[in-house]
C-alpha cells in the first residue's frame, strides 16, 4: 500500500513511499502519523520475518520524513495506529 503525500505546491510532484517485499530477514512497510499542529510524519516499519516470510518478534519504526502543515495537502495509505 505505501504512503503518498500530495503537496500544496502543485509544481512539486507527490512523495511516494512504497512498501517492500517480504523476505528473510525482514519486511518493511510505510505508514504516516498526523501529529499536533498539522504536522505529518512518515515512518518505515520494519518487521522481522522467518525464512517462510512469517512475522516474528516486534516491529520497529524509523522516522523517514516530517512535513509541516504549510507543505502538505493530502495523505493516502496506511495510517499509524498506536
Amino acid at each position: 500500500m505505501g504512503v503518498h503525500i500530495e503537496f500544496v505546491d502543485q509544481s512539486r510532484g507527490p512523495a511516494k513511499f512504497e512498501d517492500g517485499q517480504v523476505s528473510h530477514p525482514a519486511a518493511y512497510a510505510y505508514c504516516y502519523e498526523l501529529l499536533p499542529h498539522g504536522v505529518i510524519a512518515v515512518y518505515k516499519v520494519i518487521q522481522p520475518v522467518n525464512k517462510k516470510g512469517q512475522p516474528i518478534g516486534d516491529p520497529s519504526r524509523e522516522e523517514v520524513v516530517v512535513y509541516g502543515p504549510a507543505a502538505w495537502l493530502a495523505a493516502y495509505g496506511r495510517r499509524w495506529a498506536r
